[in-house]
């Protein structure tokens, strides 16, 4: 969505120096270069871009203190708990049956990450999806009690069937299948909403990276579930450790599965990267404010 001139409001008086100067760190909307000097109504050194453009009353600069502050405190959890989710992935692709552990003692350990990675990446989305005092955009707050909402279900549905395996393996893995099954629609609208954040930062570059990232992610859940979806139905109570030998198997090529590792592993570490850029953008603004 394009900003038009009636959404952007001139900088503050304490925003300013004497000479009319912005005393802050504002990057440019649209090269994301630091426009602390320029003059409100003046053009970006860098790109020519208005400065005016960068002002907009919506930028994150001008947001509630304490409530950017719970933002950057759920982002750090977020963080932290894509970190051991990405554990949990590894551990369940390169853990195998042996003499010395039997299916349900591996289902087990693949469990024991993913569930407290589950709790802590809930609590980050929480905190960072909390509702803004005063905001005026409802496209922004219906993404954010979305993503909220398909957390809680997925968080409750996940979490409960894990003390399901050892009573009811099909019950556990049905509830599993539901939790993650609605963690994708919540994972495209918590996906939109970091987006919708990447363009208050401002910053134009991060925020195409994100709507990219949605593309490349829906495609990444089609191309699995569909594989998977042609794998034998037998694998299905060997634990989530065969993956890849069940790809393997639809596909009836390894060079397939091959290339299927290489883009999930690209696509997690362009994941990664993005985050560590949010989250230092984000970083900054906080550091604005608290001056």
């Amino acid at each position: 969505m394009s900003e038009t001139k009636s959404s952007i409001a001139p900088a503050t008086p304490t925003h300013l120096d004497s000479n009319g100067r912005l005393n802050i760190d504002i990057p440019c909307a649209n090269c994301g270069y630091n426009l602390r000097g320029f003059v409100a109504d003046g053009t970006c050194g860098e790109c020519g871009h208005d400065v005016s453009d960068s002002l907009g009353a919506d930028r994150l600069v001008f947001s509630c203190p304490r409530w950017l502050r719970s933002m950057m405190t759920g982002f750090n959890w977020v963080l932290v708990g894509f970190v051991l989710e990405v554990i949990a992935v590894v551990v369940a692709l390169m853990t195998l049956p042996s003499s010395r552990r039997t299916w349900d003692e591996i289902d087990l350990l693949t469990w024991a990450i993913p569930v407290p990675a589950g709790l802590i990446g809930f609590i980050g989305c929480w905190k960072w999806t909390s509702p803004e005092p005063d905001s005026p955009s409802e496209i922004e707050n219906s993404l954010r009690r979305f993503a909220r909402l398909a957390a809680v279900i997925a968080v409750v549905l996940i979490v409960g069937a894990g003390p399901c395996y050892f009573f009811h393996q099909r019950l556990g893995d049905t509830l599993a299948s539901m939790g993650g099954v609605i963690l994708f629609p919540g994972a495209f609208a918590a996906l939109l909403y970091a987006r919708w954040i990447a363009r208050r930062l401002p910053d134009a570059k991060l925020a195409a990276h994100i709507m990219l990232m949605i593309w490349m992610y829906g495609t990444f859940v089609v191309i699995t579930a569909l594989l998977w979806s042609m794998a034998p139905r037998y694998l299905d109570s060997l634990g989530p450790s065969v993956l890849l030998f069940g790809l393997y198997l639809s596909t009836g090529s390894i060079i397939a599965t091959i290339l299927w590792i290489i883009f999930s592993v690209c696509l997690g570490v362009w994941a990664f990267m993005l985050l560590l850029r949010f989250r230092f953008l984000l970083h900054r603004i906080v550091s604005v404010v608290a001056q």
